[in-house]
């Protein structure tokens, strides 16, 4: 049995009335789920030996945070990440045979863009993007001496780029008195991505 400690620290300035500035690090532990653990019956085999997850993350961010009206709002957020990660559990397989595997030492780095709007009184919008490069850092293969064949390549079936947005219509006493209606589409956009690594 392994004890691992977890934690986090944060801090916000507000710079002005609309601009706050963010940053954030966490030592982060994570267990493998069930579906890692034991797939799903169908196409992902079980792999009960995959070991948690441990990471050191990093955020920092700038928000833009307008209030209009009483019921309108804009807010604008951009952040950008990086994580060092041990033991990073990942989906690997050809497409047809799937499992879930831990890659020894992997870091994640990217950026992320969002924007909240409210249109109209009873008209809600957001949009998101990520984009995100996962790395095999690991300079030798696990339990060998040779050269880790993958070091420094992309690690497989985790898109880099990937879009949601989000429109939501509400309003009270609609369909009658003391009455919520709430209609909302969700849509989102993932770029391809690969199954194998790229050697």
């Amino acid at each position: 049995i392994t004890n691992v400690i977890g934690y986090n620290a944060g801090f916000r300035y507000n710079f002005s009335k609309l601009f706050l500035v963010k940053a954030s690090y966490e030592r982060g532990v994570r267990l493998p789920n069930n579906q890692e653990l034991f797939g799903d019956g169908i196409l992902i085999t079980p792999t009960t030996s995959l070991k948690p997850e441990y990471a050191h993350n990093f955020n920092t961010g700038l928000v833009y945070d307008k209030l209009i009206t009483s019921e309108r709002r804009l807010q604008i957020e951009g952040n950008g990440f990086y994580m060092n990660v041990d033991n990073l559990i990942q989906l690997s397989g050809n497409g047809l045979t799937l499992g879930y595997v831990n890659y020894a030492k992997a870091n994640i780095k990217g950026l992320d863009f969002e924007i909240k709007y409210d249109l109209l009184d009873n008209l809600f919008a957001s949009f998101n993007a990520t984009y995100q490069i996962l790395t095999d850092i690991n300079k030798l293969t696990p339990g060998t001496s040779a050269p880790n064949p993958t070091y420094k390549l992309q690690i497989p079936n985790t898109p880099n780029l990937f879009f949601n947005w989000n429109i939501e219509f509400h309003k009270s006493d609609l369909l009658g008195k003391d009455s919520k209606t709430r209609l909302i589409y969700d849509g989102a956009l993932v770029n391809q991505y690969n199954f194998g690594f790229n050697i």
